[in-house]
């Protein structure tokens, strides 16, 4: 298909983001070692609390008075809890913390004992991207990403690194060499249009930018001073997989997808064993042969990411598109900054998410368009939504 490079349109941007969001499960939330338990069943501090200097909170025997229990053990009651039933806070400073925490153990009225302790509030930690465009990047904040950032990011520093979770991108091939994709692309690309290992320098990767656009999505380098964040932040690498086949309509070239490529492409990632497979890609006509292998993807476990469509960017929707409309499939519609369906958007009764895609079809109001990683102009340009149909 012909067009404007810099006025392209390119719908569900945010489709390989989702597919990063499936993927965060499977790269930064590996389960922790299981808590160990104290006596009284909460998870046992990773370091010492902070007490209370001087004061015991003790648990006692119903009907035990607080005063008594004092006098009796050379304590002083500092006060009776309001609500905790029978359970009051004392001054020790006449005795060693450690020796009264003892003698109160060995009285009768006295249940239960520990120093008065403070803890820490879990907050999530503050996790901001250097990205120079990260200000202008709406879908992160519709997705509450630095929150999710505080979530993924400060989870590696309690568990300790994990494996990079693979997206395979089926997609026209992306520029490999972006400086803002390099060091997240997986080596195990592959093209399936040549049948050969992938080379984007053998692929029309300025004609044809929509895989640098989904490769962006699911794993910009973030943090790095230059273009955009991604939603992963890290953990999340881009394995690309070439499908995009040249084809001369009336003189002019354009790139559309390949379903027998398609079909060889998820073969592949079953035998990469790659996590997830996004695919912003479709048609209105179903294949039966690329949906068998999307089956049998599904069936090996792998999480599987489709476009809804966009023939409502012509005033008339024929539902969600294949292979996005199969059960196996997570289809994914696209919204504007506000959270509106965007005008270009299918749905129906297959949809089953929508994501930031993007809203804006006749102007460069970047308050409505999604920044994305493109080839050949640049690190990144403003690409409002909606025309992309490969």
């Amino acid at each position: 298909m012909a067009f404007a490079p810099l006025h392209r349109y390119v719908s569900l941007v945010t489709l390989a983001t989702l597919g990063a969001l499936g993927t965060i499960s499977l790269a930064n939330r590996v389960p922790a070692a299981p808590a160990k338990k104290g006596a009284a069943g909460g998870a046992k501090a990773a370091a010492d609390p902070v007490f209370v200097q001087h004061e015991l909170t003790l648990r006692l025997a119903k009907g035990a008075d607080a005063e008594a229990v004092a006098r009796q053990l050379g304590f002083q009651l500092v006060r009776k809890l309001k609500y905790a039933p029978n359970t009051a806070i004392f001054n020790v400073q006449l005795f060693p913390v450690d020796l009264a925490l003892e003698r109160a153990k060995q009285n009768p009225s006295v249940m239960l004992a520990t120093k008065h302790q403070l803890g820490s509030f879990f907050a999530l930690p503050k996790i901001a991207s250097n990205d120079e465009l990260v200000a202008d990047q709406w879908p992160l904040r519709v997705l509450n990403g630095p929150n999710f950032w505080s979530v993924s990011v400060g989870e590696r520093f309690v568990n300790g690194p994990q494996r990079s979770a693979v997206v395979a991108v089926i997609d026209a091939g992306p520029q490999t060499s972006h400086p803002d994709l390099a060091a997240n692309i997986d080596p195990r690309g592959f093209d399936f249009i040549t049948g050969q290992p992938y080379d984007e320098t053998s692929v029309l990767t300025d004609l044809e930018p929509h895989g640098t656009n989904m490769a962006g999505c699911v794993a910009a380098v973030t943090n790095n001073s230059e273009g955009i964040s991604s939603l992963p932040w890290e953990g999340v690498s881009v394995m690309p997989c070439n499908i995009g086949r040249e084809v001369v309509t009336n003189n002019v070239l354009s790139i559309v997808p390949d379903f027998a490529a398609a079909t060889d492409a998820l073969y592949y990632c079953i035998e990469q064993g790659v996590d997830v497979v996004n695919m912003s890609f479709g048609s209105f006509f179903t294949d039966p042969i690329l949906a068998q292998a999307v089956i049998d993807a599904h069936n090996e476990g792998i999480v599987l990411v489709g476009a809804s469509g966009n023939s409502r960017f012509f005033g008339t929707s024929f539902g969600v598109s294949f292979p996005a409309n199969m059960d196996e499939v997570i289809s994914v519609g696209a919204v504007g900054p506000s959270g509106e369906l965007a005008f270009y958007s299918d749905g129906g009764p297959e949809l089953d998410v929508v994501a930031p895609g993007g809203n804006d079809s006749t102007s460069l109001d970047s308050t409505r368009q999604c920044l994305v990683t493109t080839s050949g102009f640049g690190s990144i340009f403003q690409v409002p939504a909606g025309y992309d149909f490969s």
